[in-house]
């Protein structure tokens, strides 16, 4: 929940597990491990942050570090989607009767379309000849997602799909903390889309696998 300290040593650990609260001591030092979402939110809420921030959730700032909570990245993507003429991995998912021979394939022979990995081909792209390494990578499906409210679910009609991934992106998102509660949920603010160069790669990209899609042997199908 928190790190507690006794003088520029670090002495305590505070934390709740399954409902309890304990105290665990350190003799030397405290590494926090607690990834890229976590780590910000604890260091804020043990008093190491920017100081006007954790002000505002009334926690007494020990150390002003203005750049804990930001330059948050993540790899912005677009997956594309190809209705095929052809049987794709998704139709299992069309009855509980294909499922449950792909389980049993799967549980005999360690065969079938339950070995099937996400991508079957991994590749990486320049959008401009002019770079020195690849700036997008690419995963191609034998099957596709379809987006709902609140789930993602796998495509039940003969569609492939190829995920479009920016590799060094140049947008930065924030982690801040909601409240000076340790059960609270970070607020988190990737600006997955905030670099018009990140936009502009993912747009080349998608133009790129129209064309690769519109090509023989996958154009007539």
């Amino acid at each position: 929940n928190r790190v507690l300290f006794e003088g520029q040593r670090a002495a305590s650990v505070e934390y709740r597990h399954r409902g309890i609260a304990g105290l665990a001591a350190a003799a030397r030092e405290i590494i926090l491990c607690a990834g890229s979402l976590a780590s910000p939110k604890l260091l804020m809420l043990s008093g190491l942050g920017p100081s006007d921030h954790l002000g505002a959730h009334g926690i007494a700032c020990r150390v002003d570090l203005p750049g804990v909570g930001l330059h948050l990245q993540e790899h912005p993507g677009v997956l594309v989607n190809f209705r095929m003429t052809v049987a794709a991995l998704g139709h299992i998912a069309r009855s509980w009767w294909r499922l449950a021979l792909a389980g049993l394939d799967y549980a005999v022979r360690r065969a079938g379309p339950a070995t099937s990995p996400v991508a079957h081909v991994v590749g990486y792209l320049k959008t401009d000849a002019r770079l020195e390494r690849p700036d997008i990578q690419l995963h191609f499906a034998p099957f596709a997602f379809q987006f709902e409210v609140d789930r993602v679910l796998v495509a039940r009609d003969n569609r492939v799909g190829v995920a479009l991934n920016v590799c060094r992106p140049a947008s930065r998102g924030s982690i801040e903390l909601r409240d000076g509660d340790p059960g609270s949920a970070p607020i988190i603010r990737h600006q997955l889309l905030g670099a018009r160069t990140d936009i502009e790669r993912l747009i080349a990209a998608g133009r790129f696998i129209r064309r690769v899609f519109a090509a023989s042997p996958l154009g007539p199908i």
